[in-house]
């Protein structure tokens, strides 16, 4: 599989975090986040120290016109991103859900 992805900006799997909460809060089977990659840049919330994420549909992204290279490669094409969020300094992964999961992700499509 070709992704347009280079190696130190998105993860060709989920960190364990992320998908733990995708499993539990989203209710995705774990043969769902298969398809999917995660964008992270560091940066503050509230003057606190925070991960930001974005949670892509890699399959979407291979679509894109231009190759994905770091996370603000998103802010154009937002289609793409399923959750973003954030991680906190202690390790908690908050996500929001920005579109329903498609069904080609593995599974039946979930409103987030």
């Amino acid at each position: 599989m070709n992704l347009p992805f280079q190696k130190d900006n998105v993860t060709a799997t989920l960190p364990e975090d992320v998908a733990q909460v995708l499993s539990t809060r989203f209710f995705l089977q774990r043969r769902m986040l298969a398809g999917l990659g995660c964008f992270e840049k560091k940066g503050f919330l509230g003057g606190a120290p925070v991960d930001f994420i974005r949670v892509v549909d890699l399959g979407k992204a291979q679509g894109m016109p231009v190759k994905a290279r770091a996370y603000g490669d998103f802010d154009r094409h937002e289609w793409v991103v399923l959750f973003d969020g954030y991680r906190d300094s202690q390790g908690c992964v908050r996500l929001t859900g920005r579109h329903p999961v498609p069904n080609g992700v593995g599974g039946p499509t979930v409103a987030a």
